[in-house]
C-alpha cells in the first residue's frame, strides 16, 4: 500500500523520466530512497551511451551503491515510473533492496506481474514487497507521448522512400488519453518537444547536444 511519502518519490523518479524525454530516449525514471533520502537517480541512457543496460534501474542502483559505499542496499525502496524488466529485476534482487514501487504495468516485459513474476521463482526477491500504480496516469501519458512523436518521425521517413522497422514499448501502453488534455503533461511536452528539436538541429551539425 502506497501513502503521501510514495507520491513525493514517485514524482522525483517521473522527473528523472522527463529528462529522459527530453534527451530523446524512452522516458523511464527511478530513484532509490532510504531514511527519507534519495541515495541515487536514474533515467534511460540507452541511446545517449550505447548500452542496452543502461537502463533507469541500473543506473539509480549504481547511483546509491557509489552514496553507501557498498553494494548492498539493505532498507531501501526503488520508485520507477515503469515495471522493472527481468535484467533489472536481477539487479533489484542482487542488491538486497527491500521494497518496489513502480507506476505503470509492462504487459511484454515487466517482471513484477505484467509478463511474468520473478517471486515465483523460488529465493528470487523473496523478501521484496512490491506496490505499484502510483501516478500511472502521468507516466503512461508521458510514455504515449514519446511514442507518438516516434510515430510522426518514422512516418516522415517512410515518405522519404524509408523505412524504420524499430518496434517496442510504443506498443504496449493504451493510446486513449491525449496528453494535451492533461495540463501538467502539456506544459512538459511542449518544453520537451523544443529541447529535442534543438537536439536533433545540433546532431545533424555534428555538435553535442545537451
Amino acid at each position: 500500500m502506497t501513502g503521501t511519502g510514495d507520491r513525493r518519490w514517485m514524482a522525483e523518479a517521473l522527473e528523472e523520466a522527463k529528462v529522459a524525454f527530453d534527451r530523446g530516449e524512452v522516458p523511464v525514471g527511478a530513484v532509490i530512497v532510504l531514511e527519507g533520502r534519495i541515495l541515487g537517480r536514474g533515467y534511460n541512457l540507452i541511446e545517449t551511451l550505447g548500452d542496452a543496460t543502461a537502463h533507469a534501474e541500473i543506473i539509480a542502483i549504481g547511483a546509491a551503491s557509489r552514496t553507501v559505499g557498498d553494494w548492498r542496499l539493505n532498507g531501501s525502496t526503488l520508485y520507477a515510473t515503469l515495471e522493472p524488466c527481468l535484467m533489472c529485476a536481477g539487479a533489484i534482487d542482487a542488491c538486497r533492496m527491500s521494497r518496489l514501487v513502480y507506476a505503470a504495468g509492462d504487459p511484454r516485459k515487466g517482471s513484477f506481474g505484467s509478463a511474468v513474476d520473478v517471486r515465483e521463482i523460488r529465493g528470487f526477491c523473496s523478501g521484496l514487497s512490491v506496490d505499484y500504480g502510483l501516478m500511472v496516469e502521468e507516466s503512461s501519458a508521458l510514455l504515449e507521448a514519446f511514442f507518438r512523436e516516434r510515430r510522426s518521425e518514422e512516418g516522415k521517413i517512410r515518405r522519404g522512400g524509408r523505412v524504420d522497422e524499430g518496434g517496442g514499448l510504443e506498443n504496449r501502453f493504451p493510446r486513449k488519453r491525449d496528453v494535451g488534455s492533461n495540463p501538467t503533461l502539456s506544459a512538459m511536452n511542449s518544453r520537451g518537444s523544443e529541447r529535442i528539436g534543438l537536439n536533433r538541429g545540433l546532431r545533424k551539425r555534428g555538435l553535442p547536444t545537451r
